[in-house]
């Protein structure tokens, strides 16, 4: 979805269903384009159940972000 399409929807409708087979391709030409990156990061439900309980949440916002040792992450709001 284009930024200026989600700027007119609901922001808690952002967001599309690509199918396992879409996004088995799309990990995997990641990996290969990247080999070195960070394959993948994990949160937990409880912490995500937590975002979202936030009031007025209509969804968790993924920034990519350096930790205290240096090494890529995300910082999810």
């Amino acid at each position: 979805m284009m930024q200026n399409e989600i700027l007119n929807t609901s922001l808690a409708a952002v967001g599309e269903d690509i199918g396992p087979e879409l996004g088995a391709k799309m990990v995997k030409d990641f990996q290969d384009a990247f080999p070195n990156e960070n394959p993948w990061l994990f949160s937990g439900r409880e912490i995500i159940q937590r975002i979202l309980n936030q009031p007025d949440c209509q969804g968790i916002r993924f920034y990519n972000a350096l930790n205290e040792l240096g090494e890529k992450t995300l910082v999810s709001v």
